[in-house]
């Protein structure tokens, strides 16, 4: 959570000790969204970067959950964040 948010200027839900594997991150975008809206993103993703991620909307909102395990290395994570970078902008 703590990679994610920072790349993107997003403060931590809850402090750094209450994070477990899965965390949700809240996207700041031009426009109200609507479920479909992004899960057209969500699937863009998937099909385009092979990257799967839970994409939600409430009030208008995006929300992307994200998910840590041991099988995943930390350049996963770099490489979306790189391609959230590309659709969302963020932090350099």
């Amino acid at each position: 959570g703590e990679k994610i948010s920072a790349a993107f200027g997003i403060p931590l839900a809850a402090p750094v000790e209450m994070i477990a594997s899965l965390y949700t991150v809240p996207f700041e975008m031009a426009t109200s969204l609507k479920r479909e809206d992004l899960h057209g993103f969500r699937d863009k993703i998937f099909s385009e970067y092979k990257i799967e991620i839970p994409a939600m909307t409430v009030n208008g909102k995006a929300y992307l959950r994200f998910s840590a395990n041991v099988y995943n290395y930390s350049e996963e994570y770099d490489a979306l964040i790189a391609v959230l970078k590309q659709i969302f902008g963020g932090k350099s």
